[in-house]
Formats: C-alpha cells, structure tokens, sequence
C-alpha cells in the first residue's frame, strides 16, 4: 500500500475532502470543540468524483474524508460505495476508530472499500489521551485499529493504519512515547500536525528517532522545503495531502 522509488521514497498523493465542519481532532484543552455539521452528500461526492476525473493514469486516485467523526455521518456508507462507483482506488478516513471495534463494523467498512485510517492520539495511555479529548477514547481507538487490522487479514485485503499525533504544548513530552503506542498498534507511519516552535522540535526529533527504531516513518506536516537541522528529512511522509481545487 506504501511503495519505494528506488532510492528514494514514493510520495501517494491523496486528495483531501472535508466530509463537514466541527468535530476536528484538536486539543479540547487548546481549543473549545464547535458544532457538527455534515456536508451534504452531493457536494462531497462531487469533490469525489472531481479527484476522479482528473486522475493522471499513475498511482490513484485516492481520496482522504476528513472533517466530524466519518462514523457519526448518517450516510456514510452512501459516501463509501459513491467514491467506488466513481472509481476512487483508495478511500482514506480520519477517524477515532472506535466504531471500527463494534459489531461487524470493521468488516463492513472495508467490504464497503475503506482502505486506509489515519486515527489520532493525544497521549501514550488512557489518562493522558482522555484528558484532552474524552474520556474512554483512549482504550476504544486502540480496540478498533486492533478490530480493523484484523478484520482485513480475516479477509484477506491489505490495508494502512497511520498514526495522527496533533502536537501542542500540553502532550509535548509524550510525544516519543505516543509514536511508540502507534507502532505497538501496527501503524505503518505517524504523522505529526500542530505545533512547531523552537520548543517543540526535540519532542519531535525525539519522536522521529522513536519511530526509526520501531521501524515506523514519522513525518512532521509543514514546509517540505524548510531546512530545520536534523528534523530536514522528517518533512516529507510516504503520502502527500492535496486539497481539492474549488
């Protein structure tokens, strides 16, 4: 689902759409959450279908939905089979994937063709991720990437965990051992959004180093051209997020 150039890594471009506003994954400490609101399932698929149709024959098109939690959508399996029917090869969600660890959801999520998770943490263990989202998350995020890696080798269908660290001052020094929890969970990369600030980046370094020991690529989103010492070669993942153009 990752592949390598040679000698260099192979970048797979996704195109983000917003399924909705509200329900970001943000530090409920930093920042109050604000209201749900869904999108109307037409002017997502029409993004959808957008990424489609402008697809340049290489690798894709893929799509990412991202926004409010994708499992509170009341139509999302309608989201799903449209971005099939257009043609979409990968379907990515953020989500907490909790859902992922009820019932047959896991199974029916990828039988529907849901690909790739990229699933949040705020901190290593219950009470440091709960304490800034909400409580009981913690343990639900890790039983549904358990249920959904699963679920897929039961099927027999290959597909990606990636690991969300949104970085603030108040999960700085939990940072290496979040990206640590990511790797015991089977992510195939971390990446890290949020805070970048002289203060922050041997947390990040440290969650870098953290990574290439456990054998997982950990990538900071910002400036790929920007030259930050050691952090230089952490500025570029295996995938690239593209917005969808207006």
């Amino acid at each position: 689902m990752l592949t390598r150039a040679k000698g260099a890594r192979e970048m797979i471009e996704f195109a983000r759409i917003s399924i909705g506003t509200g329900g970001a994954a943000i530090c409920s400490q930093c920042q109050p959450q604000t209201a749900i609101l869904h999108a109307p399932d037409d002017e997502i698929l029409s993004k959808v279908k957008r990424v489609a149709l402008s697809a340049d024959g290489t690798v894709g098109p893929n799509v990412l939905l991202e926004g409010p939690e994708p499992f509170r959508h009341p139509n999302l399996p309608a989201l799903l089979g449209g971005a099939l029917a257009a043609g979409i090869e990968r379907i990515a969600l953020v989500t907490d994937a909790g859902a992922l660890g009820v019932a047959d959801n896991a199974s029916g999520s990828i039988f529907a063709g849901l690909r790739h998770i990229h699933v949040p943490l705020f901190g290593s263990d219950s009470r440091s991720h709960d304490a800034l989202t909400h409580s009981g998350t913690f343990d639900a995020s890790c039983a549904g990437v358990a249920r959904f890696r699963s679920a897929a080798e039961r099927m027999g269908i290959e597909v990606l965990v990636i690991g969300v660290l949104p970085l603030c001052v108040h999960n700085l020094t939990d940072a290496a051992e979040t990206v640590a929890v990511f790797a015991k969970l089977g992510a195939a990369a971390v990446r890290i959004i949020g805070d970048d600030t002289s203060a922050s980046r041997p947390h990040i370094l440290a969650a870098c180093e953290t990574g290439m020991v456990n054998g997982v690529w950990v990538w900071h989103e910002g400036d790929p051209t920007s030259r930050q010492g050691a952090l230089a070669d952490h500025r570029r993942g295996p995938i690239r997020l593209a917005e969808v153009a207006s």
